[in-house]
């Protein structure tokens, strides 16, 4: 569990945790109705995705928001063996919004990944998604142009990049 001390300006502050959450736990059924895909991932038996469920409460153990991230080998190309990240969905209920709550979400999945090994976490965003864009531009994360084509409506999205700060290259330089 990671604990943060959200605070703005003076004219709010809670303190919220983010850990890591399953079927069993409390906070499993405001991160199934947030997230409701992650019910698929939790319970498909073909899926060999490794996926962490986190959830964000405040003090009182009110569900703020959760997020869900899958780290494992990237298993196709030449970096098959490459073990990556991609942040699968997070979200923010809306009253919680712009209060630092998908930062603590995101900083906590990122920590994961990188305390399992991986190199860097990937994620898209809708062009749309000025309050998501504006988070990860503020983090100096890097962002890629394209479109989706698994979308329901393909919409033009970026991919979002995050490089693990301490990976070494052992890859060389081409």
């Amino acid at each position: 569990m990671i604990k943060y001390h959200l605070a703005h300006a003076g004219r709010w502050a809670v303190d919220i945790s983010v850990r890591t959450v399953g079927p069993e736990s409390d906070e499993w059924g405001g991160v199934v109705k947030l997230l409701p895909r992650a019910v698929v991932w939790s319970e498909d038996p073909n899926d060999t995705g490794d996926y962490h469920f986190l959830a964000a409460t405040d003090e009182t153990g009110r569900f703020l928001g959760g997020c869900v991230i899958d780290i494992g080998p990237m298993g196709f190309g030449p970096l098959a063996e490459e073990t990556i990240g991609f942040l699968e969905d997070i979200e923010v209920i809306e009253e919680h919004r712009r209060r630092g709550v998908g930062r603590a979400l995101l900083r906590s999945a990122l920590d994961l990944a990188w305390e399992r090994g991986a190199r860097s976490v990937r994620w898209t965003v809708d062009y749309g998604n000025a309050a998501g864009i504006a988070l990860y531009s503020s983090l100096g994360l890097a962002f890629v142009p394209e479109e989706d084509p698994d979308a329901e409506h393909p919409e033009k999205c970026y991919t979002v990049v995050a490089a693990n700060p301490a990976a070494e290259d052992t890859r060389g330089t081409p």
